[in-house]
């Protein structure tokens, strides 16, 4: 009887044992599942926000230090107009408890919160603050005891909370770099343009960001991806199929109507000599005309690239439509003049040389074209 008693111990503990060790795996499992699940979800909501319009997001990547992007929460009715951007995982500490109040609350390790420059600046800049202190060049205020960088497009505040130290929050502003295409675009190194200072000082009005996307990269010379160094194939590949321009054709885009209107550079040098060709035979010099595009070529590559799509912007932020005022922001070292323009009269413009195999011009005001090139824009009326 004993033998059987001891028998039936060791299989109740037995049981119990294996019991417990399938509560541990299936735990474990739903943890797991439960990760994969929000793993997707911070997948498709920064997918979404690369895609966001309304105003400059930036982060610090889908990991900062030790902390994985938990949630990222694009602008609407419940979050006031801020985008907010959550990294780490806290422990409920809220003296109320979960079912208390205030339904339990606790604050994650680190927090971006970000919202339009303009949104309540006079209250957020109010603290002069800002005016002795600036990261990557840009100002940095503070507000709700939390710092904020003033960007030129954008207020960027970060909250450190649970397991973070003192200096969290500055290494994130010093480490943030753009989420979606909306300027100023930024890296994770260089300086950060800086709004206007007399509109952080409310002497002059604020101007919510534009609208429009950086599809000029300036550096690259390249307009939605293709340009400077592109052959006509590669370009068709991108923007659709194109027969060249005509001989007689101006290298403008269709829809540019006259070069006075759009303002593009009077002068265009290209890099190979332009020759006669025999009938039938190909010239060296040929042109794609897109509606808000043209690409010149030399020995079938190009070498030039005329934009006047409205709102379309450089790696720096400007735009079409933007002022001469705001190229000779940006871009400190252009020499800006008037341009002869037959009939028509004169155009202002701004021209520059950025880096060598790499010019820049802006013509009319409002800017009316952005053209880069790799040879220099021949201009009269300099100043």
């Amino acid at each position: 009887m004993s033998e059987r008693r001891d028998t039936r111990k060791k299989s109740k503990r037995t049981n119990v044992v294996v019991a417990a060790g399938l509560l541990v795996v299936v735990t474990a499992f739903v943890l797991v599942v439960a990760r994969v699940r929000e793993s997707e979800e911070v997948k498709r909501d920064v997918a979404a926000a690369r895609q966001f319009q309304g105003f400059p997001l930036y982060w610090v990547g889908e990991r900062f230090e030790k902390w994985d992007l938990r949630e990222v929460e694009l602008p609407g009715p419940s979050s006031f107009g801020f985008a907010n951007l959550i990294y780490g995982d806290c422990e409920v500490e809220d003296p109320d408890g979960l079912f208390g109040p205030e339904g339990g609350s606790c604050t994650p390790p680190l927090s971006i919160q970000i919202s339009p420059l303009c949104l309540h600046l006079e209250v957020v800049a109010r603290a002069p603050i800002w005016k002795r202190r600036t990261i990557r060049g840009a100002p940095l205020g503070s507000s709700d005891s939390a710092p904020v960088l003033f960007t030129r497009g954008a207020q960027v505040k970060v909250y450190s909370g649970q397991g973070s130290d003192r200096g969290l929050a500055l290494r994130a502003l010093q480490a943030i770099r753009s989420l979606n295409a909306i300027p100023p675009v930024i890296s994770t190194s260089g300086a950060i343009p800086p709004p206007d200072r007399r509109v952080l000082e409310g002497s002059r009005p604020c101007r919510d960001s534009r609208p429009g996307a950086v599809v000029i990269d300036e550096n690259r010379g390249t307009y939605r991806g293709v340009g400077i160094g592109a052959s006509p194939d590669a370009v068709r590949r991108v923007l659709g199929n194109k027969p060249f321009a005509g001989r007689d054709e101006r290298w403008s885009p269709e829809n540019a109507g006259s070069f006075f209107e759009v303002g593009g550079p009077n002068v265009l040098t290209p890099p190979c000599r332009p020759t006669t060709p025999r009938p039938g035979g190909p010239s060296r010099l040929q042109l794609l005309r897109y509606p808000e595009v043209s690409f010149a070529f030399c020995d079938g590559r190009a070498f030039a690239l005329m934009v006047i799509e409205r709102h379309a912007r450089t790696q720096a932020g400007l735009g079409v439509g933007d002022g001469l005022e705001d190229a000779r922001t940006l871009y400190p070292g252009l020499r800006c003049g008037q341009a002869p323009s037959g009939d028509a009269g004169r155009y202002p413009f701004c021209v520059g040389r950025m880096r060598p195999r790499r010019s820049l011009w802006f013509g009319q005001d409002p800017i009316g074209s952005i053209t880069v090139s790799t040879t220099r824009f021949g201009v009269d009326g300099e100043r």
